[in-house]
């Protein structure tokens, strides 16, 4: 099964033409809170927030996309999204879009469905679980690649529940690289 999504990964790069736009995203997801959002209602945890705030414990994350709509107000993607634990990692296909608003960028993102995990443990798998994330961004430097920002990501699973997402709220920092 690994063999064949290697396979199939390396023919859409190969397909995929020369002019096209790349972007690799590369940065570290800090969390702050977490919450539920449950119905029309939102709770947080004041325990785990008071916890995660007096910690500093970094996700360090990894993104490559091909994108569509370069320089304009809109910019699209498809790729893979990454978050390693440094002895384990796992990558999943991931969309988003993102509007720039000058030295701001509102990115919307989702991925999941299927996970490949390499570390200690590898294997593939395949199952509905999804991970919405907004987030805003401020674009520093010449060439705006290094970005500062705050952001919520959280995991939907409606083989469990529709009603129900647990979130996390975080501080991130990333370089963001058209290639």
């Amino acid at each position: 099964m690994k063999k064949s999504i290697l396979i199939v990964l390396l023919i859409a790069l190969v397909a995929i033409p020369s002019f096209a736009q790349w972007r690799l995203d590369i940065g570290v997801d800090i969390p702050r809170n977490v919450g539920l959002a449950l119905g029309d209602s939102i709770q947080t945890s004041d325990e785990a927030g008071a916890a995660l705030s007096s910690t500093f414990f970094p996700f360090p994350e990894a993104a490559i996309y091909y994108t569509f709509g370069g320089g304009t107000m809109l910019q699209a993607g498809v790729g893979l999204r990454c978050f390693t634990f440094i002895i384990e990692s796992i990558a999943w296909p991931n969309i988003f879009a993102e509007f720039n608003f000058g030295p701001l960028a509102i990115e919307a993102q989702v991925g999941g469905g299927a996970f490949v995990a390499f570390g200690l443990a590898n294997s593939a798998d395949f199952g509905k679980v999804f991970f919405p994330d907004l987030s805003a961004w401020l674009k520093i430097g010449k060439k705006q690649a290094f970005r500062l920002g705050v952001g919520v990501i959280g995991i939907f699973l409606p083989e469990i529940t529709t009603e129900a997402v647990p979130f996390v709220f975080y501080l991130g920092g990333k370089v963001a690289l058209g290639l």
